[in-house]
């Protein structure tokens, strides 16, 4: 488990989150996959300094809710230079999730 590899490679004893922050993670889509929430489980781990890892250790805008409007999906029609740029913006310009989300190759 990842909790586990973390305290091992940052010398931490943190037990899991609480219920507040696991309902935070559990409502985000995680757009980037896995590595997304490897990495704010990792952030979160450093900045911690108790033995749960409480929201307010997470971004904001999982909190928030703002994550989770998602750009809505494309039909087969070719894409609109309105909808690509949408969907670079909500992916923070990582060009593989998008062209996976509108099923084109990223070249």
């Amino acid at each position: 488990m990842a909790l586990d590899r973390f305290n091992r490679t940052y010398g931490k004893k943190i037990r899991g989150f609480p219920s507040e922050a696991l309902a935070v993670l559990l409502s985000h889509a995680y757009p980037g996959n896995v590595r997304e929430l490897l990495n704010l489980v990792e952030r979160a781990m450093i900045l911690c300094r108790d033995e749960a890892i409480g929201a307010e250790l997470l971004p904001a805008e999982l909190a928030t809710g703002s994550a989770l409007q998602t750009p809505p999906p494309v039909s087969r029609k070719r894409p609109t230079a309105e909808h690509l740029q949408q969907v670079l913006r909500h992916h923070k310009g990582n060009r593989p999730p998008p062209c996976v989300r509108i099923d084109v190759a990223s070249r």
